[in-house]
């Protein structure tokens, strides 16, 4: 029984672990490209980073230049998600 038990907490774990990985995104509005995004993910220790960043690109650049840039600290534990630190930034140039 007790093998069960271990196995099946191995499993479970592994499945709630997250994997750091990059994601690249296209905005767009009707088929036109207008912000690019990247969200990242990675982890130090038992702590989790995860970062998006995006930011106008082509017609839409020329219109007004913006970005916008969430980072998020947290562990996950038995308990579930702990948040540690949350902090959003909007830049606007023209």
């Amino acid at each position: 029984m007790k093998l069960i038990v271990s196995i099946l907490f191995f499993y479970v774990n592994t499945a709630l672990a997250f994997e750091p990985h990059t994601a690249n995104y296209q905005l767009s509005i009707n088929g036109v490209k207008i912000a690019e995004e990247v969200r990242t993910l990675h982890q130090l220790g038992d702590q989790y980073f995860y970062t998006a960043n995006a930011k106008t690109s082509g017609l839409a650049a020329l219109i007004k230049d913006y970005t916008i840039s969430a980072s998020s600290t947290f562990l996950i534990n038995k308990e579930g998600v702990g948040s540690i630190n949350y902090q959003i930034l909007e830049q606007e140039g023209r």
